[in-house]
Order: structure tokens, then sequence, then C-alpha cells
């Protein structure tokens, strides 16, 4: 039987944060859906995936999530055009694990994301984050695994500068 990775959540676990919910859920998903499928992808016969590790921390400041995976990393080509639209790395005709189903399915009718694949998802991603005066930046090492951080302003932080 194939599995999925574990996602094993740490550091400041239990932290409550007032921010919009729409932008933190549409990075995350990206974030995860991305070490997920990488994941895969570089454990693809083997059983036990490695783990996913999701590490929160609260500062006075911001709230910084790190996602890291152990999904052989990007190379510094993918690397540096990965924050353009349209570019993807996904292979469609890749052979990935049933277990992980339709997730990358670009079949509207099977339930899986319509713009899987379409090198939307980090650009938008990154926008998002900008807008509310937040970064999303990339630590890989090729081979290994890639880290993302993500750095969102308390909103009372966003408050007290203009947004331009």
């Amino acid at each position: 039987m194939d599995t999925l990775p574990e996602v094993i959540i740490n550091g400041h676990a239990d932290t409550k944060v007032a921010f919009v919910p729409n932008i933190i859920d549409y990075v995350l998903r990206e974030i995860l859906k991305n070490a997920f499928r990488a994941t895969v992808e570089a454990h693809l016969h083997v059983l036990e995936k490695p783990s996913i590790v999701c590490t929160l921390c609260n500062s006075p400041d911001y709230w910084l999530i790190r996602v890291s995976d152990k999904g052989n990393g990007m190379s510094d080509a993918v690397l540096k055009q990965m924050h353009n639209y349209c570019y993807t790395s996904y292979k469609p005709q890749q052979n990935y694990s049933v277990a992980f189903g339709d997730i990358l399915n670009t079949n509207n009718d099977t339930g899986g994301s319509s713009l899987a694949g379409f090198g939307v998802g980090i650009p938008v991603s990154n926008a998002y984050l900008k807008f509310v005066q937040g970064e999303l930046n990339f630590m890989t090492m090729h081979g290994i695994g890639t880290d993302v951080y993500i750095k969102i302003p308390h909103l009372s932080g966003l408050l007290t500068k203009p947004v331009i």
C-alpha cells in the first residue's frame, strides 16, 4: 500500500493569529501541495515517505511558518523561474503513487485542482503576501529538500503602516 508523507506541526503550534484566513489558506495549500508532490516524486518506490514538517513561530511583530520537505530540492534554474507566472515543474505524465489520488489531476470532473501545473500557485501566493507586507522565501538544497518560509505581519502592525 502506498502512503502519503505525514505532516508534523511543531514550534508555537497553539498560536492563534487574527488575519485574513483566505490568504493563509491559499498560500499554505499551495506550499503544502508542492511539498507533498516533491516528496512523493522523490520517494515513489518507498513505502514510508519522509515527513513534511511545519514549524510555527509567533514573534511580537509577525507570524512565521516554515514548511520543510525532503523532496530532493530544486535546481538553481527552477528556483530562478518559480516566481514567474506560467512556469511549472509539474509533469502530467509522471507516474504518481495511487495514494496521491487526484490532488494533482487537472481534470475538473475528478475534483482535482483546475490550476494544477499552470504555474500560478507560487506567483499568486507571493502577490497575496506582498499585498499584506509579508514575504515568501525559499531555501533549497538540491538533492535533499526545500524549506519554505512564510512571513506574515500581525494585523496590528499592518494598521500602522501605509499599504502601497
